[in-house]
């Protein structure tokens, strides 16, 4: 069995310094198993992309691949750039800011080891969000169970792990890297986990997010992807 660890990242230069590395010392410890990492450049405007290939170098034993976006795709376009790259039987994505700890992989791969093709982090604390940003991810969250019938407690997870054969031939809309844990649900996944994590703040740099704009431009976009979940623009061909 093979991994795809996959991180997108923009102008993360700072982050990508100690990320690596931590990356790099975690994985040599788990050595039996095979993993590839993808690192995905949303075409930064600052030193990432230098920053992502040095610290690569510093292990031979993982094999890093580096991809460079020709222009700004946003996470979507970049997942869809690293999913085709893949060669591993799982891809587990995460972020770049530090707010997800890489030792951490090892309890998806337990749980993939039991059977699961879905793995999703759930926050055992959450971050410094306002109680607004809060309530609308709790009602996202009933929404999305009560619609694919699963008992899964949290779909808004960033760190996340999938069986790759549920991601074949995704006609990837906008934005549909927030809801890859509902899509794979709804094409077939009965049997995923969650894994309780610790989730930090940002160490380096800002969230180019806030709370005003995941609300307003948040509402019509959930109910754009429920429409195309119904209608079956997700379906496995």
């Amino acid at each position: 069995m093979k991994f795809s660890i996959v991180i997108p990242f923009y102008n993360e230069e700072k982050n990508l310094e100690i990320l690596i590395p931590q990356l790099i010392k975690f994985l040599k410890k788990i050595e039996k198993y095979k993993f590839e990492v993808i690192l995905v450049d949303d075409c930064s405007s600052d030193k990432s992309n230098y920053v992502a290939k040095i610290k690569s170098k510093n292990s031979k034993s993982i094999n890093f691949k580096i991809i460079r976006l020709s222009k700004r795709s946003g996470q979507t376009g970049a997942f869809k750039k690293a999913f085709k790259k893949a060669k591993g039987n799982f891809i587990i994505r995460m972020d770049a800011d530090l707010q997800d700890n890489p030792r951490d992989i090892i309890k998806f791969i337990k749980k993939i080891e039991l059977g699961h093709d879905l793995v999703i982090k759930k926050r055992r604390f959450t971050r410094d969000h306002s109680n607004l940003l809060s309530i609308s991810s709790s009602i996202y969250n009933t929404i999305m169970r009560l619609s694919l019938e699963t008992n899964i407690g949290t779909f808004t997870s960033s760190f996340v792990a999938f069986n790759k054969k549920y991601l074949k031939e995704l006609p990837w809309y906008m934005n549909d890297h927030r809801y890859l844990p509902a899509i794979v649900t709804k094409r077939g996944v009965s049997n995923a986990a969650e894994v309780i994590l610790d989730h930090k703040n940002r160490k380096f740099g800002s969230s180019r997010y806030n709370t005003f704009k995941k609300i307003l431009f948040g509402i019509p976009e959930i109910l754009l992807f429920l429409l195309r979940l119904n209608l079956g623009f997700y379906s496995i061909k």
